[in-house]
């Protein structure tokens, strides 16, 4: 059985080509940076996985991701 000993967060910032102030909004040569991020687990016995939400991943919910983080208590799976 597998222990969970790293939980981390990474943030990341791309451009959106043909985009104008949101997500909506076509614009020709328009650029909106968007801001995502990827939760690592890491386990004692070396597996290791990913996640990178796409879909309501903004600086928010990466904040939300990063409080549980900290409050995450590593046990037995």
């Amino acid at each position: 059985m597998s222990l969970i000993t790293r939980i981390s967060v990474h943030s990341y910032i791309y451009e959106l080509e043909n985009f104008g102030a949101n997500i909506m909004t076509f614009e020709k040569g328009g650029r909106l940076p968007t801001t995502k991020f990827v939760v690592v687990i890491e386990t004692d016995d070396g597996l290791r996985g990913e996640c990178t939400p796409h879909y309501m991943a903004n600086k928010m919910t990466c904040s939300q991701a990063n409080e549980k983080r900290r409050e995450f208590k590593f046990r037995n799976l």
